[in-house]
């Protein structure tokens, strides 16, 4: 990113100490539930988010590696959910895939601003990231990071605008989350808890329904381009529906692999590392336009006998699916599915006329989605320009 204005530029490495965290023992119960919220990539979601999921013990901190990261403090990932940035309003343990980032001189450094520099610089950061399953970025790659660094008043004026600017978008997503809301409220009422099946469904494995299912595509990262078909990744599958606030494009090889991830209208995708379960179905567009699935997703292709696919998606949703997600996660310290764990997901499969009424019924709630994402895509758009403007110094 090219500087403006005559800035200076400094290492990031000069201008704050970075602190890093770990992880309790899973197996050791008195470790977890404790007082002390613990923070993981999970809960980095906006830039302030609320007070981590999980939280750990006096005796469960004392026993790992995890550091109390004051509140205030700006802390990104450097594994998985390469780009994120967050501040949490509360202290926080953090786990290694965490990285704080203590500013050495607060005259010289606007924490806000910071936060917005690693934000602005999210593609450069996602870009670095190295390692067959899971990328991750080296301390010395963030401390080498040039920060552009105008007068303590303009940093703040930059991170004024742009927090005004991102206040925007968040407006919209949260329409778009109540919208969400309002699908699973009509799919309770028309099928009941699907926890209790309280109704008395069928449940049948999702295994008998498959009728084709990959995972995505790893070490595409040459192939990614400014223009060409589209590269789905975990941020962009959410809720039942793909959401393009953030587009990687790819030149795809022609490889068998090429044809074996690229997606089909009406597939069922879903998330299988770091954020489990996230689904979302391909529409026709995307379908048309064409698009391929990263190594972190899984594509299933439904027969369609039992089993409609934006009615399985929006079960997979409930509380019922993520509780079957998360009993079925691989690994206590990296979130991880396989294929037997997704052939093992139980469904209940009511008759198909009433999916279909389900997915009919929903169908006015997806239009208004689509018109307030296609809103959000012009606002990120906006967005994405204005921060552009604001690092190099034309704002």
């Amino acid at each position: 990113m090219s500087r403006g204005k005559g800035w200076a530029s400094t290492n990031l490495g000069e201008l704050v100490s970075i602190v890093g965290g770990g992880t309790p023992n899973r197996k050791v119960e008195s470790y977890w539930q404790g007082k002390i919220p613990w923070a993981t990539v999970k809960d980095l979601h906006g830039t302030h988010p609320d007070s981590p999921q999980e939280s750990i013990s006096e005796l469960g901190f004392t026993n790992s590696a995890s550091n109390i990261i004051p509140a205030g403090t700006v802390i990104m990932p450097t594994r998985m959910a390469l780009g994120k940035a967050a501040i949490f309003a509360v202290d926080v343990a953090i786990n290694q895939d965490l990285k704080a980032l203590f500013i050495k001189n607060d005259h010289t450094l606007d924490r806000d601003f910071l936060l917005r520099f690693i934000l602005a610089n999210s593609e450069q950061i996602e870009s670095e990231g190295k390692g067959a399953t899971v990328k991750g970025i080296t301390i010395d790659f963030l401390q080498q990071m040039k920060v552009p660094l105008p007068p303590l008043s303009e940093q703040r004026r930059i991170a004024a605008i742009l927090d005004s600017a991102d206040a925007i978008r968040t407006k919209r997503k949260a329409a778009i989350a109540k919208l969400d809301e309002l699908a699973q409220a009509v799919f309770l009422e028309m099928f009941g808890d699907p926890v209790r099946n309280e109704k008395g469904w069928e449940v049948i494995s999702l295994r008998d329904e498959i009728t084709f299912m990959t995972s995505g595509s790893r070490g595409w990262a040459k192939y990614h381009s400014n223009e060409g078909a589209l590269f789905i990744k975990i941020q962009n599958v959410k809720n039942s529906r793909l959401v393009f606030d953030s587009v990687q494009h790819v030149v795809p090889p022609a490889t068998q692999e090429t044809n074996r991830t690229k997606v089909q209208e009406g597939d069922l995708l879903i998330s299988i590392t770091a954020d489990l379960g996230r689904t979302a179905i391909v529409d026709r567009e995307t379908a048309r336009r064409g698009a391929y699935i990263n190594q972190h997703l899984v594509l299933v292709r439904l027969k369609k006998r039992s089993l409609l696919p934006m009615f399985a998606s929006h079960y997979l949703e409930s509380p019922a699916g993520k509780r079957q997600f998360s009993s079925l996660d691989q690994s206590a310290v990296k979130s991880g599915l396989n294929f037997d764990s997704i052939n093992r997901l139980a469904l209940i499969a009511p008759p198909l006329d009433l999916q279909a009424s389900f997915i009919d019924r929903i169908s006015s709630i997806v239009q208004l989605k689509n018109r307030e994402a296609l809103a959000l895509n012009k606002e990120e758009s906006l967005f994405s320009s204005l921060q552009h403007r604001a690092f190099t110094g034309e704002l």
